[in-house]
C-alpha cells in the first residue's frame, strides 16, 4: 500500500516543530532547503514527493504565522489588563469551601482565548456560561515552569487572578460535556473511595487522566520505573477501551456498520472524559479511520493514518508540534507501525507464545525508539524501563480492564472488581519499588557524558536490530544497552563534579536555594514556605542530587516541612527552624547559629544565611544575595541564577537547568 500522506504529514510537522523550537522563518527555510538537497542527493522520492515536501513545509510556516498573529499575540497583548470575560466553563477544580478554579473558553475583551481563574463558588457547573471581570497576565514565569512555552501546545496563553462580579448568564448549553464530566467525577470518586491511597489515584489516572490525587512520591516511582506512559491516558488506553466497547456493542447484534458508528461515538465520549489530550485525540482519529475505512472500501494503514491525523491536529492547533505528549505519542505510533513489524515478522512461534513475543518485542521497540525524546523532555531516565515495560505493563493493562468494567457502576460487581484492581495495582507498585531500589536503575537525563553514551548505544541498537531485521539481535542489543547505561551511571556517580554550585530560585521578595556538590545538597527556604519545592525537585533530579542532608527554614516551619515532605523528590534528613515545629526531623535554632555541613560553614539567622564555602562568602537574604561584597537584587529576577563560588561566576539559567548538571 502506498503511503500517500507520509511526506505531507512529516513535512508539515517539521515546519511547525522548528518554529516551536524558536527557529525564525529564515532559519526554517534554510533547514527546508537542506532537507530538499538531501532528498535529491540520496534520491529519496521523485519530483512529486520533493515538491510535496516543499509545499507542505511552506504551508506549515504560513499556518504558524497566521495562528500566532490571530490568537497568541492578541491574547498576549492582554497582559496586565483587567478584562471582561464571557465564555463557557470547560473544567472545575475545588480550591476551598467557597472558592473554585475554573477553566473558561470564550471572549476576553473580544479576544478568543482559554484561561483559568479563581472565582466564588456560585453553583458553577460544567458547560455553564459565565461572565466576570478578571485581571489576566501572559504566562511567562520561568521559575515554576518553562516560561512562554508553558500551555502553548494546549492553546492556553494567559492566566487569570481572582475574578470580580462573577455571574452565571445562562443554563448549560453543552449538555454532552456536562453529562460526560459528571460521569467522570462519579467514576473517579468511586475508584478513589473503594481502592484508596496512591493505588486508587493511579487507577483514576489510568482511566480518567486525573493525576491530582497521586502523591509526588508515587509519581516519582512510576516515572523512575519507566511506566510514566501508563498513568497518563494515551493511545494504549484508547485502544484497550475502544476494543472493550466494540466487543460490548457487537453483542447487541445491530449490524457491523451500526456497531462501528456507535462504538466510535462512545470512544469519543471517553476521549472527552479523559481531557482530549494529544495522544487521546490522535488515537481516536486513527480508530475512526480504521473503523470507517471499510465504508469507503479502503484499507487502513497505521502510518498513513497517523500522518493524516497529524495534518488534522496540527492545522487545528499548530502549537501542538511542541507538545511532549504529541511527540511521544506519534513516535510510538511510528515505532509500532513501521519498525516493530520488521522484527515481529521474523518470529516463528505460534499461538499464545507468539502473542506474548509480539507484545514484548513491540513494547521494547516502542521504548527504544522514543528514548531520545525522553532524554529531551524528562528530568530522569529509567535504565530499567525495557524490563519494567515487559513485566509490568501487562499487569497495568489487567488493572485498567478491571477498573473500566467496574466503571459501568453496577453495585454488586463494582466493589469486588475494584478490590481486585487494588491488589493488582499494589503488586505493580511493589515490583516497581523493588526494581527502582538500586541507585543505578535511573539516572539524570542530562548527565553530560552519560547522555552521549545513551545516544550512541541507541544508534548501535537501531543498526543491529532494525537494519539486520533480527528479533534476537534487537533484544540482545537492548539488554547490552541497559548494561552500558548502568555502567555509565555508576562511573558518573563515582566521579561527580566536586565543585560547589548554588542555584537561586527567586520568587519576588522570597528565595529558595539549593547548594550542592557532587550528589549531596542543602536547601535554603527564605520566606518561600515551600512554594518552590516542585521546582527544587526538578533541579535535584536534573543535577543528579541523591542526598539532601538538611534544609534551613526562616518562616512558617510547620507549613514548610509539610510541603517539603510531600513535594520534594528527596526528603531532607533534618530541618533547621527558628520556631516550634511538630516534626521529628525539625531542630530548633536559637539566635545566630554556626553549623558545619560538609565543606560549607553556615551562619543562620531569621533574616537570612551566611555561607562560607572553601573561603568564599555568600549571603542569602529575602530580596537579594551578597557575593564578593556586591549585592545582587533578586526580587525582579525571572530566571534561576547559578553561582559557582570557586570560579567566581554567576549567571542566569533556564527552567531546564541545562547548565547545572
Amino acid at each position: 500500500m502506498k503511503r500517500k500522506l507520509l511526506i505531507p504529514g512529516l513535512s508539515y510537522f517539521l515546519g511547525l516543530f522548528l518554529r516551536m523550537q524558536g527557529f525564525s522563518l529564515a532559519a526554517s527555510c534554510v533547514v527546508c532547503a537542506a532537507a530538499l538537497l538531501i532528498m535529491i542527493g540520496l534520491r529519496l522520492g521523485d519530483k512529486r514527493a520533493i515538491t510535496c515536501f516543499a509545499v507542505f513545509f511552506i504551508a506549515a510556516n504560513a499556518v504558524f504565522s497566521v495562528y500566532t498573529y490571530a490568537f497568541y499575540e492578541r491574547a498576549a497583548a492582554l497582559d496586565g489588563k483587567s478584562v471582561e470575560v464571557s465564555g463557557t466553563v470547560r473544567d472545575i477544580t475545588e480550591v476551598g469551601s467557597d472558592k473554585v478554579l475554573v477553566k473558561v473558553k470564550g471572549s476576553f475583551d473580544g479576544v478568543r482565548a482559554t484561561a483559568s481563574f479563581y472565582c466564588r463558588d456560585i453553583g458553577i457547573d460544567y458547560g455553564d456560561r459565565i461572565s466576570a471581570k478578571v485581571k489576566v497576565s501572559r504566562i511567562s514565569d520561568n521559575i515554576r515552569y518553562q516560561g512562554d512555552t508553558y500551555g502553548r501546545p494546549e492553546g492556553i496563553f494567559i492566566s487569570g487572578e481572582q475574578a470580580e462580579n462573577e455571574r452565571l448568564t445562562g443554563s448549560a448549553p453543552d449538555y454532552v460535556l456536562r453529562g460526560v464530566m459528571h460521569f467522570r467525577d462519579r467514576v473517579c470518586s468511586l475508584v478513589t473511595n473503594v481502592i484508596g491511597g496512591d493505588e486508587g489515584a493511579f487507577a483514576a489516572a489510568m482511566l480518567c487522566g486525573d493525576k491530582t490525587e497521586l502523591s509526588n512520591d508515587a509519581k516519582n516511582l512510576i516515572y523512575r520505573s519507566g511506566l510514566g506512559h501508563i498513568f497518563c491516558v494515551s493511545g494504549t488506553h484508547v485502544l484497550l477501551v475502544g476494543a472493550m466497547i466494540y466487543e460490548l456493542v457487537r453483542h447487541l447484534r445491530l449490524g457491523k456498520r451500526v456497531t462501528s458508528v456507535l462504538s466510535l461515538i462512545l470512544v469519543w465520549l471517553f476521549a472527552l472524559m479523559a481531557g482530549m489530550s494529544a495522544p487521546v485525540v490522535r488515537s481516536c482519529i486513527m480508530m475512526t479511520a480504521l473503523l470507517s475505512a471499510e465504508f469507503f472500501h479502503r484499507k487502513s494503514d497505521p502510518a498513513n493514518a497517523a500522518c493524516g491525523c497529524m495534518l488534522i491536529m496540527l492545522t487545528v492547533s499548530p502549537y501542538a508540534a511542541g507538545s511532549r505528549s504529541f511527540l511521544l505519542s506519534f513516535t510510538a505510533v511510528f515505532a509500532i507501525s513501521v519498525f516493530a513489524p520488521v522484527l515481529t515478522g521474523k518470529l516463528k512461534a505460534v499461538g499464545l507464545v507468539r502473542s506474548i513475543e509480539v507484545s514484548a518485542l513491540t513494547s521494547l521497540t516502542m521504548l527504544m525508539i522514543s528514548m531520545p525524546f525522553q532524554l529531551l523532555f524528562f528530568d530522569e531516565l529509567s535504565v530499567i524501563a525495557p524490563l519494567t515495560n515487559v513485566l509490568l505493563v501487562p499487569l497495568c493493562v489487567m488493572g485498567l480492564t478491571v477498573v473500566f468494567v467496574s466503571a459501568i457502576g453496577i453495585p454488586f460487581i463494582s466493589v469486588p472488581l475494584l478490590t481486585a484492581a487494588k491488589y493488582i495495582i499494589r503488586a505493580v507498585f511493589r515490583i516497581a519499588e523493588l526494581l527502582c531500589r538500586p541507585s543505578l536503575s535511573y539516572l539524570p537525563a542530562r548527565a553530560g557524558v552519560t547522555a552521549a553514551v545513551i545516544i550512541v548505544t541507541l544508534v548501535i541498537v537501531y543498526a543491529i536490530g532494525f537494519i539486520s531485521r533480527s528479533p534476537r539481535a534487537a533484544v540482545a542489543g537492548s539488554l547490552c544497552a541497559m548494561l552500558i547505561w548502568a555502567a555509565a551511571a555508576f562511573f558518573g556517580q563515582m566521579m561527580p563534579d566536586k565543585d560547589y554550585k548554588l542555584v537561586i530560585l527567586p520568587d519576588g521578595s522570597k528565595l529558595q536555594c539549593v547548594l550542592y556538590s557532587g550528589r549531596e545538597g542543602i536547601i535554603f527556604d527564605i520566606g518561600s514556605c515551600g512554594a518552590l519545592d516542585n521546582t527544587a525537585s526538578r533541579l535535584l533530579s536534573r543535577a543528579g542530587i541523591r542526598d539532601v542532608s538538611c534544609e534551613f527554614v526562616t518562616k512558617k516551619p510547620s507549613l514548610t516541612v509539610t510541603r517539603a515532605m510531600t513535594d520534594l523528590s528527596y526528603k531532607p534528613e533534618r530541618f533547621y527552624v527558628f520556631d516550634e515545629c511538630l516534626s521529628e526531623r525539625a531542630v530548633l535554632l536559637d539566635g545566630l547559629t554556626r553549623m558545619k555541613v560538609g565543606d560549607a560553614e553556615i551562619t543562620a539567622s531569621e533574616e537570612g544565611f551566611l555561607i562560607d564555602v572553601r573561603g568564599k562568602r555568600i549571603g542569602l537574604f529575602t530580596d537579594h544575595i551578597e557575593y564578593n561584597g556586591t549585592a545582587v537584587l533578586t526580587d525582579e529576577e525571572t530566571l534561576p541564577l547559578v553561582l559557582e563560588p570557586e570560579k567566581d561566576l554567576i549567571r542566569r539559567t533556564d527552567y531546564a537547568f541545562s547548565d547545572c548538571g
